[in-house]
């Protein structure tokens, strides 16, 4: 996938990545300090073994 950063949590041992893909927000948790500007394009490959999906409306997790 290809999103779009939105936005940037550096929380020292982990950077969550708030990405758009589409009309959908993707955040990407990874591990370490990852300096990307906002704005930048980046290319998003999913683990299926470490994906968590929640229903918007519900905030229930789908996956």
């Amino acid at each position: 996938m290809e999103g779009i950063i939105d936005f940037i949590e550096a929380l020292g041992t982990d950077t969550i990545i708030h990405t758009k893909v589409g009309g959908n927000l993707i955040k990407v948790k990874l591990p370490g300090h990852i300096p990307l500007p906002v704005g930048e394009k980046i290319k998003i490959e999913v683990d299926l073994d470490n994906i968590h999906v929640f229903d918007r409306k519900t905030e229930k997790a789908i996956i």
